[in-house]
C-alpha cells in the first residue's frame, strides 16, 4: 500500500519558520549535526520509543569522516560524486547547495544508504529534527502521509526532547493557526500494538 496523499507539506514548512530563528541553536558544520543525530540515536529514551529508527540508523564502525557516496547508484544521479558523512553503518549526511533543499533517503532495497542531506540555510535543529521525524515515520509508523499526522505529532515530541519547551509551543501554536493536523486521530489503536511510538500515545 502506498502513502497517502502528502496534503499538508507546504502547511508544515510555513508553520515552522517559527522555530527557525536565531533564538535557537544552528550548526557551523556537518561534522556538529552528525554529533547532535549521534547523541540522538544513541540514547536509551529513543532506542526504547523507536526502536526501528535507532537500530537502521544509530552510527556503527569506527571514526566518522567524509567519504565518495558509493553506496548508491543513478544513471540521472547527478550529484553521485558528492561526499557523504558518517560511519561505516548508519545513518550518512549530505551537504546541499546553499539555496537547495533538505530531505531524508530512505535505504530501498541494492540501494544502502540511509541518508540526510542538508542544505547550507537549513543548518539548524528544527530542519535537523525535521528531517529525522521522517525516518522515525518510516521505520517505526510505517504508514502515512510524508507530512501527515503522524510525522506532525511526532515533530513536536522531538522538538520538545531536543530543543525546548517554548520551541514546542510555539511549534503546537504555528500549527493551529496554519491549520496543521498534529492529533493522532484514529491513530490510538494502531499504537497500542507498536514497541516503538511510546512517547506518541
Amino acid at each position: 500500500m502506498g502513502r497517502s496523499r502528502d496534503t499538508q507539506r507546504q502547511k508544515v514548512y510555513d508553520a515552522e519558520r517559527v522555530i527557525w530563528s536565531t533564538d535557537y541553536e544552528r550548526f557551523d558544520s556537518l561534522e556538529e549535526v552528525f554529533k547532535f543525530y549521534t547523541r540522538i540515536l544513541s540514547s536509551k529514551r529513543f532506542a526504547t520509543q523507536f526502536p526501528n529508527t535507532a537500530d537502521r540508523l544509530l552510527p556503527d564502525g569506527g571514526k566518522a569522516k567524509y567519504r565518495e557516496n558509493t553506496r548508491e547508484w543513478y544513471e540521472d544521479y547527478a550529484w553521485r560524486h558528492h561526499k557523504v558523512y558518517g560511519r561505516d553503518e548508519g545513518l550518512w549526511l549530505s551537504y546541499g547547495r546553499e539555496r537547495g533543499g533538505s530531505y531524508w533517503k530512505k535505504s530501498q532495497g541494492w540501494a544502502i544508504c540511509n541518508r540526510i542531506q542538508l542544505s547550507k540555510n537549513h543548518f539548524n535543529k528544527a530542519i535537523a529534527i525535521h528531517e529525522l521525524c521522517h525516518a522515525i515515520v518510516d521505520y517505526d509508523f510505517g504508514r502515512g502521509a510524508a507530512h501527515g499526522q503522524e510525522f506532525c505529532h511526532t515533530y513536536l515530541y522531538m522538538v520538545k526532547k531536543w530543543m525546548s519547551e517554548d520551541a514546542h509551543d510555539k511549534l503546537a501554536a504555528s500549527f493551529r493557526k496554519h491549520g496543521v493536523n498534529y492529533r493522532l486521530i484514529g491513530a490510538a489503536k494502531y499504537l497500542e500494538g507498536r514497541t516503538g511510538g511510546l512517547a506518541l500515545t
